[in-house]
Parts: C-alpha cells; structure tokens; sequence
C-alpha cells in the first residue's frame, strides 16, 4: 500500500471543494451564479440584474468569451461591463459591450445579419428590375445592376422591364461561392398606336413614344403649294419605328444636363411641360446618346421622311389634320395670328391620327437629315440623307412665330448646326 498517496487525497478533495466553493461565490457576484435548482434566491436578485436577450434568429448562441457554457435567453448579471457574442449558422457574428451599471431589467433587441455572397450581373437593357424569391418565400426587388448581395439559400430570380419578355433563372447562394448571371431580356412586338416610356437606368421614365405602322408615302409637295425645296415628289419606304410623342421638354432636357454636365440653354429653366429650345444640332443628338446609354434602346433624331410620313400620318394634305389650319390646332404666326409669340407646353392642341402632337409649329425641330437643296439624291428607303462635310442639317415643322405656310407638312428648312434659337427644339425616334 501507498500510504502517501492516500495521506495526500483527503487534501486535494478539500482543496477541490474550496476552490469549486470560491469561484461561485465569484460567479454570483458577477453573473448571478444560481444554485443547484436553477432558481434564483433572494440574495441572487439583489445582487443582479435581469437581462433578456430577443435575438433574430430564435436559434442564436449568446455567449462570453471566457465561459464553458452558452448564456440563457434570461440571464442575471452582476455589475460591471461584458462583451457578449451572438453567433447562428447561415448568419455573421456579432459582438456588443453590455454594461450593467445597476440590477433594473434590461431588454437587449438584436437581428443577426444574414451571411451573404455577391452575385454579378450583366443584364441588358439597362433599367431592368431583378425579382427575388427564397425558399422561405420573402421577396423582393432590386435594380439589376451591378453587384447586389443574396443571403446564403436557393432563390429563383426574375429579370423584367416594360416592353421586353421577362426571364426567370434559378440559383443557389453558398457561403464562398462565385456567382455570375448575364441576362439578355427579348423585346415584347409593340403594337401600332402604343404609348410607352423606357425605364433609364437611374429609374426614371424617359419621354413618352408611340409605335409608328411602317409603309411608305409619297414624300414632297404632292399638292402645288411649295417650292423647288420639295420636289420632287417621290415614294419612300418606311420601316416600323417609334417616334416622341411631343418635343422633348425642359424637365426631361434638365435631367440629360444634370446628369451629364451639359449645359442648359438660356433662359430655358421654368415650366418642366415647356418644349426645350435654343438647343442645337448637336445637343439634340448628345440628349439621343445619353437616352440610348440609359436605356440600351437606340434613340436619334429622325430623318426628313420619317419625320414627314409620321406628320402626316396618312394625310395627303398640307396638314395632317385639313387642308388649312388656324389658331385651335396649333401654335404659330406670333402675335399676328394666335396673339403669343412664345411656344405652347407640350400636347397643348389636338393630337394628329398617329397620336403625335405639335407636328405643326410650336418649334422647329431638328432632322438627321444634312441640308439639301432638294430631294434628287435623297434615300427612298427613309433613312436620312448624309453628306461630308455637314455643317447644315434639315429642320421640320415650322415654329410659333411663322405663318401657317411654313407650317405644311412638305415644308423644308435648314439651320446650321451650331444654331441655337428660342424656335427650335426637337423630338426623337426609337428604334423598333
């Protein structure tokens, strides 16, 4: 027998039970330490304070750093300054200082941040939407951009905007994982007569645009009233397109010079339903890159049959609406005929049969077309007419200070491109 070993154990037992006996008398002072029925005495509540934690998710370990064993939802604390971790699979950990400074309840409220992965998108056209669904079934939208950031789960995704098919993929989000998608939405077949507006990429609506039958038309003075300008006369062909419904205005105008740095015309801030003016050739046309890089559609200005056929739309007279017109129909002849020498807000007077307003007077508007002296070398196939070098372009549509003469729908004028005048603005087309 070890007779030492057996001297030695009575010790260590009482040093055991000592040493178990001081540290919760020390965990009492600090955490409130109960006894061995889990229920706390008199003395306990007096020297603690209650603290409830309400963690998102339900699931969520509340532990110190330090101590063997999670902490209870309800928890007794002594004084002093502690910092509690919150941990739950699938969601990021999260640390906070807890200070107790006296033994009142206190109510700690916490929504655990869910893991998450970043998912690159290319997705075309710009201005698109992105429609998520998760196993749970929470949903929600985001701008299909970028590189937005899915909580870790299985998601079926939907891309969409107006006037295009929407597609659905699904996909599965890992912690670590790389993900990817590139979208090409189909454009829906826009019917004839159709209002619609793009979505740009910054969310908004750009100007308003009506789908155009394509066909073809006898294009110049087919009734006497012209000059050699408008001659001669002959059939063009014209494909489906879509055409502003108005002039571009100063609010939509403001937008493009506001995103892009470009400035404003003088004179030109006020009323956003005020047609744009003092905007020249080239102006016109940034406004028609910047629309198109918003939008991923292609926008420019029309050519010189294009701009007529949709002026008359059917029409073989010199107005799309009769063979005369006066100061009811539209805006023109300044204070000689109509009493105002100043353009009308946009869609003041009565649409033409394609739905488009102000086709005649208000303002000048600007072709693609570079200035000719006629139409003996002008396309038949409705595109415009180029030349090399092109400082003139054509102009459409007369203005509010002209006489109704120079309002016809044949009637042809040209303007340098750097020309910048209260009577002229511009609308565009869309292609289909």
């Amino acid at each position: 027998m070890n007779t030492a070993r057996y001297l030695q154990r009575p010790a260590y037992c009482v040093g055991r039970i000592l040493s178990t006996a001081v540290l919760c008398l020390a965990l009492m002072w600090q955490f409130g330490c109960s006894d061995s029925g889990n229920h706390e005495n008199a003395a306990n509540r007096a020297t603690s304070a209650e603290v409830i934690f309400d963690i998102t998710p339900d699931n969520a370990t509340i532990y110190m750093p330090g101590l063997q064993r999670p902490l209870n939802k309800i928890s007794h604390l002594g004084k002093g300054r502690f910092l509690v971790e919150f941990s739950a699979p699938g969601y990021e950990k999260e640390r906070l200082w807890l200070e107790i400074d006296s033994f009142q309840q206190q109510h700690i409220q916490l929504a655990l941040t869910p893991k998450s992965e970043s998912l690159k998108l290319d997705v075309w056209p710009p201005g698109s939407d992105m429609t998520w669904r998760n196993q749970f079934g929470e949903n929600g939208v985001v701008a299909a951009r970028g590189e937005p950031r899915l909580a870790l789960g299985r998601y079926s995704l939907t891309f969409n905007k107006p006037g295009y098919i929407d597609h659905t993929t699904d996909v599965t989000i890992q912690e670590g994982g790389e993900y990817a998608l590139n979208i090409r939405l189909n454009a829906k077949q826009r019917r004839v007569g159709e209002v619609f507006s793009d979505r740009l990429a910054n969310g908004s609506l750009g100007p308003a645009m009506v789908t155009i039958a394509p066909g073809n038309f006898v294009q110049g003075d087919i009734v006497g009233d012209g000059d050699w300008r408008e001659l001669p006369t002959r059939r063009v062909s014209i494909k489906s397109f879509s055409m502003g419904q108005t002039e571009v205005t100063r609010g939509q105008y403001h937008e493009f010079s506001s995103a892009k740095g470009w400035p404003m015309p003088a004179g030109q801030e006020g009323d956003d339903q005020l047609p744009v003016s003092g905007v020249s050739y080239d102006d016109a046309n940034a406004f028609a890159a910047w629309l198109s890089e918003q939008t991923g559609e292609t926008y420019r200005l029309p050519s010189e049959s294009e701009w007529e056929y949709a002026a008359r739309a059917g029409s073989q007279a010199n107005y799309s609406m009769d063979e005369d017109i006066d100061c009811t129909l539209a805006r023109y002849d300044g204070l000689l005929s109509c009493g105002v020498a100043e353009a009308a807000p946009v869609g003041s007077y009565q649409a033409n049969a394609f739905g488009l307003f102000d086709m005649h007077g208000n303002l000048w508007e600007w072709s693609a077309d570079c200035a000719s002296e006629d139409y003996s070398e002008a396309p038949l196939d409705g595109s415009a007419y180029q030349a090399d070098p092109c400082h003139r372009a054509m102009v459409r549509g007369g203005s509010y200070i002209l006489n109704a003469h120079k309002l016809r729908v044949s009637y042809r004028n040209w303007r340098y491109r750097d020309y910048r005048h209260s009577d002229t603005g511009f609308r565009l087309v869309r292609e289909l």
